[in-house]
């Protein structure tokens, strides 16, 4: 379906938009794995 369509432009589109949503969410855990790593430290050197 890639003849320039409205389907599949929009189904690219999406493609992309998920493909980017799961490098956030991905980005998103790896924080949250440095703050739990960082309040451990600071807890320690209580």
């Amino acid at each position: 379906n890639g003849d320039g369509s409205a389907a599949s432009i929009y189904g690219n589109a999406t493609a992309g938009a998920l493909a980017d949503k799961d490098k956030e969410i991905e980005h998103l855990k790896e924080l949250l794995k440095e703050k739990e790593r960082t309040i451990q430290i600071l807890m320690k050197q209580e």
